[in-house]
């Protein structure tokens, strides 16, 4: 029931998983390989997202959380920061089934695990503040709008669906509870003055902040709102995914061409895998044997097949086992909830209509390409 005529369906729901928590004590910091033969140095940061929060907030009645995916499941949300809309694809399809007006320059995109909600974060264009927009999935129309005080960037929900988290260009993420589309709390996080990616652990204790300005990822408790450490990478970058199993994050780093591979229990950056130019956007499939990286300056994806080492790799951390060519400058990730599927935004200029890349798994091969908005961001799958 999925699978465009020459694509894919929805992305997959992860693993079951064992609470991971990062190590207390010293502060880690990224290790650089002695010898070729030892693991590979790291790198880190990236994409993902948590919402800078503020006042305001379109408040309202308390949303139903309980399950339901019946106006969402089967489709791809897609930001397109040039235009002020997100398509929505319909992945039987591959074909663009409806199109939404949200707010000024939308980037990021993540919908809950019910799949009811689709929260866009809108950054910040000139002296406006950023907003995020919250999508009924059923209607297809923005039920609410929820004012940041910063430029915000990436998104991130909790697994139980209960919170969002926000990135910003100040320093700050700001956490947005969905019963009401309030922001409860804004989190310092980083040294420094732009948070890229943000990913939330499976057992949803942390979550995963990239700080580019500062060239860390800050982990904040959830239960807290505290940063409970501070990883030190070679260079930040826009994306981060962490494995379905909790024991992993990969950090894209946009100024080596590489990833950082950081184990979450020990809070150490301690591999590093050569990509492509300009690594952004990326993703892990449900089972977490691969991990797919969108190398914006080369116009192709890296798959890293987390199956296999060498002798330069620590077990888990994977190889290069494929590079595919997708378009200009793709950007954004998302994996469909069967894992047969992955969707690559790609555009490079921000006056002009992009695309979506549906890879088919199995293959490698890009099996579709679909015509959407202007400059194309963010990417979201509902879940099945």
């Amino acid at each position: 029931m999925t699978g465009p005529p020459t694509g894919p369906p929805p992305s997959p729901p992860p693993d079951p998983v064992a609470p991971v928590s990062p190590a207390s004590g010293a502060k880690p910091k990224w290790v650089l390989p002695v010898a070729l033969g030892t693991a590979a140095l790291v790198i880190a940061a990236l994409l993902g997202v948590l919402v800078a929060g503020g006042g305001g907030g379109g408040g309202g009645a308390d949303h139903d959380t309980t399950a339901g995916t019946a106006g969402c499941a089967g489709k791809a949300y897609v930001a397109h920061r040039g235009g002020g809309t997100v398509s929505v694809i319909d992945t039987a399809t591959g074909t663009v089934s409806d199109e939404i007006s949200v707010g000024e320059s939308p980037f990021g995109v993540a919908i809950t695990p019910d799949g009811k909600r689709a929260y866009v974060v809108n950054e910040r264009v000139g002296d406006t503040r950023g907003t995020v927009s919250v999508i009924d999935t059923a209607t297809g129309k923005v039920s609410d709008t929820i004012k940041v005080d910063n430029a915000s960037h990436g998104v991130a929900i909790t697994p139980d669906g209960k919170r969002v988290y926000v990135t910003d260009f100040e320093g700050t993420v700001s956490v947005i509870e969905t019963a009401t589309d309030e922001a409860s709390d804004t989190i310092k996080v980083g040294a420094g003055d732009m948070l890229l990616g943000v990913a939330i652990t499976p057992d949803g204790k942390y979550a995963y902040v990239i700080d580019y300005g500062d060239d860390t990822v800050s982990v904040i408790a959830t239960a807290t709102g505290k940063v409970a450490e501070t990883i030190e990478v070679r260079a930040a970058g826009d994306g981060v995914a962490i494995t379905p199993d909790g024991k992993f994050a990969y950090v894209t780093n946009s100024i080596y061409g590489s990833v950082s591979v950081i184990d979450t229990l020990t809070g150490v950056a301690f591999g590093e895998i050569p990509v492509g130019g300009d690594p952004v956007g990326v993703a892990i499939t449900p089972d977490g044997t691969r991990v797919y990286v969108a190398n914006g300056d080369e116009g192709t994806v890296t798959v890293i097949d987390r199956t296999m080492d060498s002798a330069t790799t620590l077990s888990g951390e994977g190889v290069v086992s494929d590079t595919i060519s997708v378009g200009d400058y793709p950007f954004g990730v998302a994996i469909t909830p069967d894992g047969k599927y992955a969707y690559v935004t790609d555009t490079r200029d921000s006056d002009e209509a992009g695309t979506v890349a549906v890879i088919e798994t199995a293959t490698n091969t890009v099996s579709a390409t679909i015509t959407v908005g202007v400059a194309p961001r963010g990417v979201a799958i509902c879940p099945a």
